[in-house]
C-alpha cells in the first residue's frame, strides 16, 4: 500500500476533476475511503514541515585608541537545528493510513499528527570572530574589517538508518570574509562612497548531504564571491536620496552530481566553474514636506547572469576509471532565475491628525525568470535562451493606524489591506515547456488584517 509522493494511492489519481495540476475531488474521497472495512485511508491529506530552532550569542569589544581611530572585536556563536517532516493532516473520515517508510517500525498505522514519509534534522554550528578598524578625520571616514567563520554541518536521519548509524559527525568547512570602504563628505550636502569585499562561502547543506541521506560528499567546495559598489548621496533637511553601482561576482556557486561505479559506490562530482555575475544600479529617496508628510521610493535595475559556459569533463573514480561524462553546460550570458531583476517602489504615510496616520506602498516587479537548474542546459540548441519570464506586475497596498491610551498604556488600533486592487499574477515559476511542463505559483489576492497592540 506504498503510496505516492502527495498522499495518494496512484489509483485514486481519477479523483482529480482534470488535469495533471487540477483539484482533487476532496468529497469522493471521503465517500472512498468510507467504503473501507478496515478504516484504512485509501486518500488522506498531509504536509510537508520544516520546524527551526535558533540560539546564539554576540560578543563586542571596542576601543579608541585616538580621536581618530576606533577598534571593534568580538565573538560570533550560532547554532541551528531544522527539523524535516511530513505529517498526515487530515484522514478524510478514515482512522488511519498505512506507513512504510520508517525502517525501525515498518507497515506502522498512523494518525493525524503522525510523521511520514520523511524525519530527519539538520544541525548547523557557526564559530566566528570578527574585528573592524573605523578611522575618521574631518570629511572622510574609512573602515577595513575581517571575520573568520567555521561552519559545521550533522544530519541526522531517524526514518531512512538504525540506531547508531542515524548521526553523521559534523562536516566543517572553514571560511573568511574581508571588506573595506570609505566615504568622503564633499559638502555639508554631497558625499561619495565606495566599498569592497571578498569572502568564501560555506558550500550548501545540501552539496555536504547528497541525495536526501547521510552519503557525504567530503570535498565540496566553498563559493567564493567578490563584490564592490561605488555611490552618490544628497542629504537636506527635507530630501535626502542615493544612488550606487554595484558588481558581485560569485564563483564556484555550489553544484554536484552522484554517480555509481562499478561495485555500486556512490561517488560525488563537484561541478566547479559556474559562475554568476550580479550586476546593477539602485537607486532610494525620502522627501518629507511637512512635518506630518512622507514619501520614499527605491529603484533596482539589476542585470543578473551566468558569466560562462562550463566545459565538459569524465568523471572517473579512485581507480581512474571512467565513471560518465558531464556534458558542456552552455549557459554563458542565461539570465539567473528566481528573483526579480528589476523592482521599485513608492511610499506615502500621514498623518491626518497627531494620534491617526494613512499610508500607502506601490510595489513593481519585472524581469523575473522562472527557475531552472543551469546543470540542465547541455545542448548547443539552448543558448542564448532564455527561462520563461514571468510578467510584470504590481500591487498596492495601504494601512492606517490609530493611537491611544488604556489607562497609561500605549495602545495601537491598524488595519492593512494586501493587494488593495485584487491584481491576478504569477510570483514564481518554475521552467518548462509552456505547453506542458512550466509550473508558475500565482500570488496572494485582495487580504485583509487589522488588530490592536498594547505596550506594557
Amino acid at each position: 500500500t506504498e503510496e505516492d509522493v502527495d498522499g495518494f494511492e496512484p489509483s485514486f489519481r481519477d479523483y482529480r476533476t482534470a488535469g495533471a495540476y487540477s483539484p482533487y475531488d476532496l468529497d469522493a474521497i471521503v465517500e472512498l475511503n468510507q467504503t473501507s472495512s478496515d478504516g484504512r485511508a485509501l486518500g488522506y491529506l498531509r504536509a510537508s514541515r520544516n520546524d527551526h530552532k535558533w540560539y546564539g550569542m554576540l560578543s563586542t569589544f571596542t576601543t579608541e585608541f585616538s580621536k581618530k581611530f576606533n577598534f571593534l572585536g568580538g565573538l560570533d556563536l550560532r547554532y541551528y537545528k531544522g527539523i524535516h517532516f511530513s505529517e498526515v493532516t487530515d484522514l478524510l473520515g478514515a482512522e488511519y493510513v498505512l506507513d512504510n517508510n520508517d525502517i525501525n517500525n515498518p507497515n506502522r498505522a498512523i494518525g493525524v499528527g503522525d510523521k511520514r514519509d520523511y524525519y530527519n534534522d539538520g544541525i548547523v554550528l557557526w564559530e566566528g570572530a570578527f574585528m573592524q578598524g573605523e578611522y575618521s578625520d574631518g570629511p572622510l571616514s574609512a573602515f577595513v574589517s575581517l571575520s573568520g567563520s567555521n561552519t559545521s554541518y550533522q544530519r541526522i536521519d531517524y526514518f531512512q538508518y538504525v540506531p547508531g548509524e542515524q548521526e553523521t559527525d559534523f562536516q566543517n568547512f572553514l571560511g573568511y570574509q574581508v571588506k573595506g570602504g570609505a566615504n568622503y563628505n564633499l559638502t555639508r550636502n554631497h558625499n561619495v562612497f565606495a566599498n569592497i569585499g571578498y569572502f568564501e562561502k560555506a558550500p550548501d547543506f545540501d552539496a555536504v548531504f547528497q541525495n536526501f541521506g547521510n552519503n557525504i560528499n567530503e570535498d565540496a567546495e566553498n563559493q567564493k564571491i567578490l563584490s564592490y559598489e561605488l555611490g552618490y548621496g544628497y542629504r537636506s533637511s527635507k530630501f535626502s536620496a542615493n544612488v550606487n553601482l554595484y558588481r558581485t561576482a560569485w564563483k564556484d556557486r555550489t553544484f554536484t552530481r552522484s554517480y555509481s561505479n562499478q561495485n555500486g559506490d556512490l561517488l560525488y562530482a563537484n561541478i566547479l566553474g559556474v559562475n554568476a555575475i550580479h550586476q546593477g544600479i539602485e537607486f532610494d529617496a525620502s522627501y518629507q514636506p511637512t512635518q506630518s508628510l512622507r514619501f520614499a521610493g527605491m529603484l533596482s535595475l539589476g542585470d543578473w547572469t551566468w558569466q560562462n559556459n562550463v566545459d565538459g569533463v569524465t568523471v572517473f573514480d579512485e581507480a581512474q576509471n571512467p565513471l560518465t561524462t558531464i556534458p558542456t553546460l552552455y549557459i554563458s550570458g542565461l539570465k539567473v532565475g528566481d528573483a526579480a531583476q528589476t523592482t521599485a517602489s513608492l511610499s506615502m504615510d500621514y498623518d491626518i491628525v497627531e494620534d491617526f496616520a494613512v499610508g500607502f506602498v506601490y510595489n513593481y516587479y519585472a524581469n523575473l525568470y522562472a527557475n531552472y537548474d543551469p546543470l540542465s542546459r547541455t545542448t548547443e540548441s539552448v543558448q542564448g535562451v532564455d527561462a520563461y519570464e514571468v510578467p510584470a506586475y504590481n500591487l498596492v497596498d495601504v494601512k492606517a493606524n490609530y493611537s491611544f491610551k488604556i489607562g497609561d498604556l500605549d495602545a495601537t488600533v491598524y488595519g492593512n489591506v494586501q493587494n488593495l486592487f485584487d491584481v491576478e499574477y504569477i510570483s514564481d515559476a518554475q521552467d518548462g515547456d509552456p505547453a506542458t511542463s512550466l509550473a508558475v505559483y500565482y500570488g496572494v489576492g485582495r487580504t485583509w488584517t487589522s488588530g490592536i497592540k498594547v505596550k506594557f
